[in-house]
C-alpha cells in the first residue's frame, strides 16, 4: 500500500488553508479587530476627556489603543497611564493608593473591561479584591463576622480612597465595648499600627515565633504587662528583653550582683534561684555549700549580711573572744571541729614530742582556757626523784623526749666518772636516794671486800665515805 500525504498537506488542502487566513485577516481589517471582541466596552463618560476620549466604549474599533502585540516591549498598564495621567502621576506617590497595587503588575485585577455597556470599571467584590496589597487583608473580617455584610462602604463610607481609624472604634464597639475599651488604654488609638487584617498580633500570636519566647511565670502575662503603650509594631518589637529593664524595681540586690538577672533567677518564678555565690564576693565552700540559703539570709534578708566567720559563729565561741575573732587561722569550713592550730601563734608554741599530741591530750574537755605552761603541771614528779630535784623538769628534760635526761644540777659525784656516760639508772637503779657502785664494778666486788677487811674497813657499804671523788690514785 503505498503512502499517501495527510489531506490538509494537498496541493488542495494548503489552498484552502491560506484562503481561509486570508478571509480571517480580511474580516480583522474590516472590523478593526471587533471579531475577537469578548464583549462591550464600557460607555460611561468620564468628567472630561483621557487621551481623546470620554469612555472606553469610543475605542471598541481602535483594539490597539490598549491591546499591545506580544513583540511589543509595552504591556497593556503602559496603555491604561498613556490615558489615566493621574493615576500615573500617583503611583510616584508611595503612600498614595494605587502605589500599593504596583506589585499587581496589570490595571485589569481591579479594572475588569468588556463586560458590557453600563458594567463598572472597578471590581469591588471584596472575594477577590486583593485588598491586602494595601496593607490590610481582609481575610479575619470575612471569617469573624458571621450573618453581617462586608462591603466597601463599612469601612470606608466616603470613598474608597478614604479611611479614619474611628471607623474601627465604631464598629468593634458594637462587638465588645469593655473589650475595645481596655484595648484602647493599653495600647492606643491606631489600629492599623499592629493589625494587618490576619490578626497577627491578636489573641492567636505565637510569642515563640520571636527573637523571646515566652516562658514559665511569662506564658501567663498580659500583653500589656511588658508592652504598655506600644502603639506600633515598631514598638512592640523595641521592648526590651533584658530582666533588668522589667523587674529593676524588685532588684534586692540594688545592683551590686550586675544586671544578667538570668545568670541566677529562671522564668518560672522570681523566687527560684540558683545563684554563683562567688558573685557576692564570699564563695561557698565545703560545708556552706550545703546550706539551704534560708540559714543565712533569715526572712529573706539578702543584704547587708556579716561575712566573718565571727559575725556568724559568735554563740559557738568556746573560746569566748580569748582567741581573737579570727576563726579561720584554726578552724577551716569543712568542718567546724575541723582544727589546724598554729600552736606558734600561742604562748606555748609545741616542739619535739609535743607536736605530736592531739589536741584533747592538753586540752581535756575541750577546754582551750590558758593553761600552766609549767612541765610539773602537766608531769608529776616521778617516784625515782625522791623529791630530791626541782620543780624545774627543763634543766633536765626536753621536748624531744622524756628519756634521757640531761642533769644540770650539782652533784657531788663527779658525772664523768670512769669517763662512763651511763644514766642514772646506772647509781641508782631503785631511786635517785640511793645509789651503788657495784653497777659498774660488780667484778671487783669480792676481790674489794676481802681486801676492806684486811685493812679492817668493815663498813664497805658506803663507797663515797672514802671515794667522793670516785677512784683514787692509790686504788687498785
Amino acid at each position: 500500500m503505498k503512502n499517501r500525504p495527510l489531506g490538509c498537506l494537498t496541493a488542495t488542502g494548503m489552498i484552502a488553508a491560506v484562503l481561509t487566513g486570508v478571509a480571517i485577516l480580511a474580516s480583522f481589517a474590516v472590523s478593526g479587530g471587533a471579531m475577537f471582541n469578548p464583549g462591550s466596552l464600557n460607555a460611561a463618560e468620564g468628567d472630561f476627556p483621557k487621551g481623546g476620549v470620554r469612555s472606553h466604549a469610543e475605542l471598541a474599533r481602535e483594539c490597539e489603543a490598549c491591546h499591545t502585540a506580544f513583540w511589543d516591549e509595552a504591556r497593556m498598564q503602559d496603555r491604561c497611564l498613556g490615558c489615566h495621567t493621574a493615576v500615573a502621576a500617583e503611583l510616584t506617590d508611595p503612600v498614595s493608593m494605587h502605589a500599593s497595587f504596583v506589585a499587581l503588575n496589570t490595571c485589569r485585577a481591579c479594572h475588569p473591561e468588556h463586560l458590557g455597556a453600563t458594567s463598572p470599571l472597578t471590581d469591588f467584590d471584596l472575594v477577590v479584591f486583593p485588598h491586602e496589597a494595601v496593607g490590610f487583608s481582609l481575610r479575619a473580617h470575612r471569617e469573624e463576622l458571621p450573618g453581617r455584610e462586608l462591603e466597601c462602604r463599612s469601612c470606608h463610607p466616603i470613598s474608597v480612597r478614604e479611611f479614619d481609624v474611628s471607623e474601627c472604634q465604631d464598629c468593634h464597639s458594637e462587638i465588645d465595648e469593655a473589650a475595645l475599651a481596655a484595648h484602647i488604654d493599653t495600647f492606643d488609638v491606631h489600629c492599623l499600627s499592629c493589625h494587618d487584617g490576619v490578626d497577627r498580633y491578636g489573641a492567636d500570636f505565637d510569642h515563640n515565633s520571636t527573637r523571646y519566647p515566652l516562658q514559665g511565670s511569662h506564658v501567663d502575662l498580659a500583653c500589656i504587662n511588658c508592652h504598655e503603650k506600644a502603639s506600633s509594631v515598631s514598638d512592640l518589637q523595641a521592648t526590651s528583653h533584658e530582666c533588668v529593664d522589667c523587674h529593676f524595681e524588685v532588684d534586692i540586690h540594688e545592683g551590686r550582683l550586675g544586671t544578667s538577672c538570668d545568670q541566677c533567677h529562671e522564668p518560672s518564678d522570681w523566687n527560684t534561684a540558683t545563684i554563683d555565690h562567688a558573685l557576692t564576693g564570699f564563695s561557698l565552700l565545703d560545708a556552706h555549700a550545703e546550706l539551704s540559703c534560708q540559714t543565712c539570709h533569715v526572712d529573706n534578708q539578702w543584704v547587708g549580711l556579716e561575712t566573718t566567720c565571727y559575725g556568724c559563729h559568735a554563740d559557738q565561741d568556746k573560746h569566748e573572744g580569748r582567741y581573737g575573732t579570727r576563726c579561720e587561722a584554726c578552724h577551716q569550713e569543712t568542718a567546724w571541729s575541723d582544727v589546724t592550730f598554729d600552736h606558734a601563734l600561742s604562748a606555748f608554741p609545741l616542739t619535739g614530742a609535743h607536736a605530736n599530741l592531739s589536741c584533747e591530750s592538753c586540752h581535756l574537755n575541750a577546754e582551750f582556757t590558758p593553761l600552766p605552761t609549767a612541765c610539773a603541771a602537766c608531769h608529776t614528779d616521778p617516784a625515782y626523784h625522791a623529791g630530791l630535784f626541782s620543780a624545774d623538769c627543763a634543766a633536765c628534760h626536753s621536748t624531744s623526749a622524756w628519756h634521757p635526761a640531761s642533769y644540770n644540777l650539782p652533784h657531788s659525784f663527779p658525772l664523768g666518772h670512769g669517763g662512763g656516760s651511763a644514766s642514772c639508772a646506772t647509781c641508782h637503779p631503785n631511786n635517785l636516794s640511793t645509789y651503788t657502785c657495784y653497777g659498774c664494778h660488780a667484778h671487783d666486788r669480792n676481790r674489794v671486800i676481802a681486801k676492806h677487811q684486811e685493812e679492817g674497813i668493815n663498813n664497805i657499804a658506803n663507797c663515797l665515805r672514802c671515794h667522793p671523788a670516785g677512784r683514787e690514785a692509790n686504788d687498785d
